[in-house]
């Protein structure tokens, strides 16, 4: 019975693959029709009226759960048995800022596609889309089920994941399709945004020595953050100043100044270890009279976590992605807060984060991805869900 259970998997991977159909076309079709729905944070129902429809004319069934009013998770599945896959991506981008060109028009040049949402994450989206497509006709011989979750509010504070772990979602393991150029991520960094107010003492500019100048005290405690012990010692790994606002007019010795900082933080690190250490620095530097008070604050933390690199899921997709490129995949830790870690910490759902597309492009003017690098994603996504349901492959 094992052997013949081994022989149906191998059949059924040989069979996808010799009928796997992702063409250059189809996925600027479909991507373009993805990018040009405006679906911004809190406005996502529209992309998800949109998608229901289109795997409902694939004879799929579709339910949508309203996380918040108007804004709908999107669920999918196909195949039988106890095993389960998930698919998870988000619906939502972040708002345009400082576009010379349409950010809801897809432009197509060459091999790329520019528009916002592109690899954040709609090139994701449409791979998954893709990759369901071609496992439709095998649903009856994948030996368990494959299901389509995308969520909302990813780009704002995670709502959409956290409504499916709520409602008790199980799932054996899951694939995130956020952009990682292809790479895997078994491990996400932590992150925090913490926020500084200096407050000084106002005076007229041209007397700057009877004031405390609160952007100068900034200025002061961002170089001595900079080379604080938890950035030495690689507590923290990276920062992104987000906002620098101080001041109100000319000529006026500015009275307060807002700092927000991103950090990405190494495993293990608290938010309180963060908060703790600016108030170290900006108690020193009240008490040199740098500045005359302060306030810190942390917000949207996400803990840093890593997924044991011989769960069946992270086999599963090194194969799959082997078979479709010929070589072995690279690994790296994912840099910025996806769901993963609702779907890992809080669903104790094994994970890794895989997509087409260059993350760093992502939230910019010039956002773009490759229609071969989605093409790529969805042969590896589908060719995973076999690797991993079809028992003893």
């Amino acid at each position: 019975m094992l052997l013949l259970t081994h022989m149906c998997g191998i059949d059924t991977r040989r069979a996808l693959l010799d009928s796997m159909r992702v063409s250059r076309e189809e996925v600027v079709d479909l991507l373009s029709k993805l990018i040009e729905i405006p679906s911004v944070s809190g406005y996502e129902a529209e992309i998800a009226f949109y998608i229901r429809e289109l795997l409902e004319g694939w004879g799929v069934s579709v339910r949508l759960e309203e996380v918040l009013p108007n804004r709908y998770n999107l669920i999918a599945e196909i195949g039988k048995g106890r095993r389960v896959l998930m698919l998870n991506g988000h619906l939502d981008t972040v708002a345009p800022e400082d576009w010379n060109t349409p950010p809801f028009k897809a432009v197509v040049c060459g091999d790329y596609i520019y528009g916002l949402g592109a690899v954040d994450m709609k090139g994701g989206l449409t791979a998954m889309l893709l990759a369901f497509k071609n496992l439709l006709p095998f649903e009856n011989q994948i030996g368990g089920r494959v299901i389509l979750a995308f969520v909302v509010d990813e780009e704002e504070q995670g709502r959409g994941t956290q409504h499916l772990v709520e409602k008790g979602i199980l799932a054996d393991a899951a694939i995130v399709g956020e952009p990682t150029s292809l790479r895997i991520c078994t491990s996400q960094l932590g992150y925090v945004d913490l926020t500084v107010m200096v407050f000084g003492k106002a005076a007229h500019g041209s007397f700057p020595q009877r004031g405390v100048n609160a952007v100068e005290g900034a200025i002061e405690f961002l170089s001595m953050f900079k080379e604080s012990r938890i950035v030495k010692e690689g507590e923290v790994l990276s920062m992104n100043i987000n906002r620098f606002v101080g001041g109100t007019r000319s000529v006026v010795v500015p009275l307060s100044c807002r700092l927000e900082l991103n950090l990405n933080l190494k495993s293990g690190v608290k938010e309180e270890d963060v908060k703790r250490e600016a108030r170290v620095i900006l108690e020193n530097l009240r008490r040199k009279g740098v500045i005359l008070g302060y306030h810190v604050e942390t917000s949207n933390y996400g803990e840093a976590f890593s997924v044991n690199e011989h769960e069946k899921i992270v086999s599963a997709i090194s194969r799959a992605f082997r078979t479709v490129c010929g070589k072995d995949v690279e690994h790296m830790p994912f840099t910025a807060w996806t769901d993963a870690e609702t779907l890992f910490l809080k669903a104790k759902i094994p994970v890794v984060i895989f997509g087409p597309g260059d993350c760093a492009v992502a939230h910019t003017p010039y956002e773009h991805i490759c229609t071969k690098d989605v093409m790529i994603a969805s042969k590896v996504y589908a060719l995973t869900a076999l690797e991993f349901l079809i028992s003893k492959l």
